[in-house]
């Protein structure tokens, strides 16, 4: 069962935190995504469960 709750965390740097998630079993989802609002990285938990980095 795929879980539904999905956590926008604010950085400062979103390839920093990525590399650090990374590094501690985290897998990036694609590429970082930059839009009119935002960019963000979308990441998976070594446990599967997805998350974002977000920097406005």
């Amino acid at each position: 069962m795929k879980n539904r709750f999905h956590l926008d965390i604010a950085v400062d740097d979103i390839e920093a935190a990525t590399t650090e998630a990374v590094g501690m079993g985290g897998a990036r989802v694609g590429e970082t995504v930059t839009d009119d609002q935002e960019s963000f990285q979308a990441m998976l938990d070594p446990e599967g469960n997805e998350f974002c980095f977000v920097s406005a």
